[in-house]
């Protein structure tokens, strides 16, 4: 039980010493006065609670999707770089949501919103680029079809105008 203890507390040492890095946490923190450890537990098994029951879960879901791609769109628009790795995830994120409302996935999936948030972070984390696998693994390939295929469509049409 004792060796137990030690290594919860070691863990939790480590994860208040990377949690440390944070500026909002340890404002947060100086403010409620609750550790910062305590309040990223607490605000997970919330989530996680959140996600697992239905209550709140497409909300949760959704913000997660978003708050940090929002985030990471804006830097990148403001410092003036184009990211193909958000313009990949917003697109992901739009096919998900779109089909997501309308067939309710929600009722035939079971834990749906929780695999849709591991899958969302997985594509938006810099360390995965999850989006742009996606993207220029399936996206790219049947978009660059469907484009030819628009082209050639226009190209006959313009030809059909200038015959008649």
């Amino acid at each position: 039980a004792m060796a137990i203890f030690n290594l919860i507390k070691s863990k939790k040492a480590g994860l208040r010493r990377n949690l440390s890095r944070n500026k909002i946490l340890n404002k947060v923190e100086n403010s409620t006065k609750i550790p910062k450890e305590w309040l990223v537990i607490g605000t997970s098994f919330i989530i996680f609670f959140c996600l697992n029951s239905g209550k709140g879960a497409a909300f949760v879901s959704n913000s997660i999707g978003f708050l940090y791609p929002a985030r990471g769109t804006f830097l990148a628009l403001e410092n003036g770089r184009e990211s193909k790795q958000w313009l990949a995830y917003w697109l992901i994120f739009g096919v998900l949501t779109i089909p997501e409302s309308a067939l309710k996935l929600q009722h035939w999936i079971s834990f749906y919103y929780i695999i849709k948030v591991f899958f969302l972070v997985w594509c938006y984390l810099p360390q995965t680029c999850g989006a742009l696998y996606i993207y220029e693994s399936i996206f790219q390939n049947v978009l660059a079809t469907e484009e030819t295929n628009s082209e050639d469509l226009t190209s006959e049409s313009e030809m059909v105008r200038i015959d008649s």
